[in-house]
């Protein structure tokens, strides 16, 4: 592999994992047929001498490719305080940041004085480049979002959201948790293990119906439903526990709107109203054909809370 580059059909996504990984310009990785299944033995640096002539032109050409495509401009350099790293997915479904909201935050930090760079997973043997990463994915633990704000931390970049917050907040359960211990008000609830063998009329713990069943990582919606009924319960439980050992059930309180709260270093930003999808109880309706969102009220722009 010369840079991550591997001219092999079929292994170039591969090389360039290994490359993330293992960023040595000259790799050698040997696939060996055991029992049936392709192993991959353990990667060796190669030295440049060890090549035949035409892998050297190669490798030079793909010298010349991971060059242009890494390192800035001497002029980028000297225009910027900074280097700013924003994390997305073009084919995410339901960004956390549309279009227009990424354009703003270029916007605003070259105003500041802070080059912003939009780059994808493909890039995560890049972050060094960069001062602080802004992760506008959907994060999850099990996902390249927390394994690059792990990787961005190390490197010493400000990250946001950082590998810690993920594992916070990305956790219903915990928060649930946390909202109780600090005396916090919080909708009643109960957690359900998917090996508890006592019945789940059992498990209620005094709760009545209608109630919210909830998975630990669920996001905009997804992995949260109302149930109406035991019989309703015992069915969707079913259903979520193929994914998840622990779900969360929850009284139901319908408001029209949820807060949310922005926080940095401790310090809150800001609060903005997250409306529900019209003729539905959540901010996103999946039950129709297609995702419907909630459309918002005319109301004044999101409030700045300053001391």
């Amino acid at each position: 592999m010369l840079f991550g580059e591997c001219h092999e059909p079929g292994l170039e996504r591969l090389a360039r994992k290994l490359f993330e990984r293992l960023p040595c310009p000259l790799l050698e990785a040997r696939l060996v047929r055991r029992h049936d299944q392709w192993r991959l033995s353990p990667p060796r640096p190669l030295r440049l001498r060890d090549l035949a002539p035409e892998e050297q032109d190669l490798f030079a050409s793909a010298l010349n490719r991971h060059s242009r495509k890494v390192w800035r401009t001497p002029k980028a350099r000297r225009r910027y305080r900074f280097d700013l790293a924003i994390l997305v997915d073009p084919g995410e479904a339901l960004p956390p940041s549309n279009r227009g909201a990424l354009k703003a935050f270029i916007r605003a930090g070259r105003r500041l004085g802070i080059d912003v760079s939009l780059i994808t997973r493909r890039d995560a043997g890049r972050i060094a480049e960069f001062d602080a990463l802004f992760i506008r994915e959907t994060t999850a633990l099990d996902h390249h979002t927390y394994r690059m704000a792990c990787r961005a931390e190390h490197e010493g970049l400000v990250v946001i959201d950082s590998p810690r917050d993920i594992l916070r907040c990305t956790n219903k359960v915990y928060l649930h948790a946390l909202l109780r211990a600090r005396g916090v008000p919080a909708p009643e609830g109960v957690l359900l293990k998917r090996g508890d063998r006592r019945p789940l009329a059992e498990r209620l713990d005094g709760l009545d119906f209608p109630l919210v069943l909830k998975v630990p990582d669920g996001s905009f919606s997804r992995g949260v439903v109302k149930v109406t009924d035991l019989a309703q319960l015992e069915h969707q439980a079913g259903r979520l526990f193929h994914d998840s050992a622990l779900l969360l059930l929850q009284e139901w309180l319908p408001t029209e709107y949820d807060w949310r709260i922005g926080v940095l270093d401790g310090q809150v930003l800001f609060a903005s109203r997250y409306y529900m999808a019209r003729g539905h109880w959540q901010i996103y309706d999946h039950s129709a054909a297609g995702v419907r969102a909630a459309v918002s009220p005319p109301m004044p722009r999101r409030r700045c809370l300053r001391r």
